[in-house]
């Protein structure tokens, strides 16, 4: 068969992902593999899923956990259409509605406080920029937004964005994606969030069941399904909605009594719910009173009826979140509310009364800036819990990653036995690369023993870092350690520094993106810089650094927190795996991450580089770690220089790029 694969030549096993790709949709069986960086993933599951899906009439969802993994599908697609298409072919992608929205109001509502306002709105008829779609949208300007989408989807989301025309951008940009897109391109919350899914692939939107459905860089997704599924509650918003309650009480008294209210009624109602939720809040601080300090950071079990005690408690809670839910609706005419944010963590504690076996529930203690705020979780600990909805409404799921174990990962989302599985090892030379694992007894960043041996450590990374030709990732297992040891070291570096932004550092999230873009930007145009990030931020996975980047050094294993979470899920998964707890909620993330970060550098065949593995917990002598150097990749465990000693590591790299 001719595939649409716009490429003269195809790499080592790209040709495999393709058949197997096919055999997927023929089959309407689920996908799962796991490709090193580099083989060309991507194109590979594009070329045939496109060509079937324009076949059979069917749309192709292309789905990223990051913005910045958006333009990679369609540039690919551009490629494919050029080459193969004499007929219109469609794609272009989309962003959230909340930020795509023009309401002042979009900008002071949490998500699924936005999404009910937004369907509000457009059911009452009082949306001008819903209403003014049909009204204003000319034939030429159709024209101009299907041409975009022909021809330059890449280009399209931010054509539209722009427009200063008084229209909803995001349905304008939703119906063009329905009505001609045979590619959408669209961030994961699309399909996992059930308020969005709704919204996007309800009754007037996408229909699921004729779609082909990808997910990139699916490591993310049994985190990222859980994720949402999740809520916290912090004794902030708490706080803050008894205050906005005192402020705006005359002003939502008066306009419930416009629509007939009854003001004894309304202010009894008011007084209920603040007696409410300050008893709530003064409960919880008497139980964590009692507790000692390392119990209440670590976390205690939650359990909503010990806490909130009423005798009819499914009323009470009810009449609190409608209460709040009009209440949000005051607030936000003027600033952003908390109170959709308590509302809609009691109709999670509702909805997940009795189910003790999905979700666990405790109350932390954070600290920040000497003072102690507590944080009431519930989280989902089941992915099948979100995906299985995902996989019964689809025409078919493929899910690929550079560093899924696809045995684990088919059983976490709950896919069926028949799944199709395989794994591929990289594509690549061994000379184009050199691995070095340095397990030095003292290199062990743990919480235990991060600050001890300090100096040695910085004395390694500076002697690593000015030993290496080109640009460098140094990824540190957690932003404590990046924070500890980077000013130790940036100053002794004979390179240019460039640093990870920290969240806290900027009022605003889209000052914190844009000056995240700013950073890797400069570093990408640098010729003899150093990058310092953390094993979970942005820098470490998902970017290519396609022949800007020569080197990385991955520094520590970066184990997710230990906190009451993830030891109930450790439990969970040891039911469910008979065993394997500790490695799926602590050693397999770490491992992703890990061979994430080292993937940035080699992403074709011209690029070459030297990638460091710096941690005892990489080592293969010590019984305790022996099992996280058996599930590092093949290649890596076959090619790496295995030593301790710093001298020994410095010449590998200089002989390296000497060679």
């Amino acid at each position: 068969m001719d595939f649409w694969f716009p490429y003269d030549e195809k790499r080592q096993y790209q040709n495999d992902i393709i058949l197997k790709t096919l055999e997927c949709l023929k089959s309407r069986k689920g996908l799962i593999f796991s490709a090193p960086t580099g083989i060309g993933k991507t194109i590979s599951v594009l070329a045939p899923a496109l060509q079937f899906a324009y076949q059979n009439n069917l749309k192709v969802l292309f789905l990223t956990n990051r913005i910045n993994q958006q333009v990679l599908p369609l540039k690919e697609f551009k490629k494919i259409k050029d080459k193969f298409c004499t007929e219109p072919l469609y794609a272009g992608r989309i962003i959230s509605k909340k930020d795509l929205c023009p309401r002042d109001e979009a900008k002071v509502k949490d998500l699924e406080g936005f999404y009910s306002y937004c369907t509000k709105l457009k059911q009452e008829n009082e949306c001008k920029f819903y209403k003014g779609l049909k009204q204003k949208l000319r034939e030429e300007d159709k024209d101009i937004f299907k041409q975009l989408l022909r021809d330059n989807p890449t280009q399209f989301l931010n054509v539209l964005a722009l427009q200063p025309n008084g229209l909803c951008t995001h349905s304008l940009i939703k119906q063009f994606l329905i009505d001609y897109a045979n590619l959408v391109v669209l961030d994961y919350n699309y399909l996992l969030n059930p308020f969005i899914r709704k919204d996007f692939f309800g009754r007037t939107g996408i229909d699921l069941n004729k779609c082909i459905v990808v997910f990139d860089e699916s490591h993310n997704l049994p985190e990222k399904t859980r994720e949402v599924a999740s809520r916290v509650l912090s004794s902030a918003t708490i706080t803050s909605v008894i205050r906005e309650i005192d402020n705006y009480e005359d002003q939502y008294i008066d306009e419930k009594m416009d629509e007939g209210g009854d003001r004894d009624s309304l202010e009894e109602e008011l007084s209920f719910v603040q007696d409410f939720l300050r008893k709530f809040h003064d409960d919880v601080w008497l139980i964590l009173s009692k507790k000692a300090d390392k119990e209440k950071e670590f976390g205690i079990p939650f359990r909503p009826r010990e806490i909130i005690k009423t005798s009819s408690f499914e009323k009470d809670v009810d009449l609190v979140v409608d209460v709040l839910d009009d209440m949000a609706e005051v607030v936000e005419k003027t600033k952003k509310s908390r109170c959709s944010a308590i509302s809609g963590f009691l109709e999670k504690v509702l909805e997940t009364l009795n189910d003790e076996e999905n979700f666990v529930k405790f109350i932390n203690v954070i600290k920040r800036e000497k003072r102690e705020y507590f944080s009431i979780n519930i989280k989902c600990m089941d992915s099948s819990y979100v995906f299985t909805p995902i996989l019964k409404d689809s025409y078919c799921v493929i899910c690929f990653s550079g560093t899924i174990e696809p045995t684990y990962f088919k059983k976490m989302l709950g896919f069926p036995e028949d799944t199709l599985t395989m794994s591929f090892p990289s594509p690549f030379s061994s000379d184009q690369r050199r691995y070095i694992i340095y397990p030095n007894a003292y290199a062990d960043f743990t919480l235990k023993h991060r600050r001890e041996n300090i100096e040695e450590k910085c004395s390694d990374l500076v002697d690593f870092i000015n030993s290496m030709k080109g640009n460098i990732l140094v990824v540190f297992p957690s932003e404590d350690v990046f924070k500890i040891y980077v000013p130790l070291i940036e100053g002794r570096i004979k390179k240019n520094v460039f640093k990870q932004p920290m969240n806290e550092e900027f009022i605003t999230s889209r000052e914190f993106r844009k000056e995240g873009h700013r950073v890797l930007k400069d570093f990408q145009t640098s010729k003899n810089g150093v990058l310092f990030t953390a094993a979970f931020g942005s820098y470490a996975e998902g970017v290519d650094y396609i022949h800007v980047l020569q080197n990385t050094i991955v520094v520590g294993f970066p184990f997710p927190k230990v906190n009451y979470e993830r030891d109930r899920l450790t439990e969970y998964f040891n039911n469910k795996f008979e065993g394997s707890g500790s490695f799926l909620t602590y050693v397999l993330p770490g491992i992703q991450k890990s061979i994430q970060a080292a993937g940035r550098v080699i992403r074709d065949l011209k690029d070459k580089g030297t990638i460091i593995f710096y941690g005892k917990q990489f080592g293969k002598g010590d019984w305790r770690y022996r099992r996280y150097f058996t599930i590092l990749s093949q290649e890596i465990k076959d090619e790496a220089i295995y030593t301790s000693e710093r001298e020994e590591v410095i010449e590998a790299i200089k002989h390296f790029w000497r060679e």
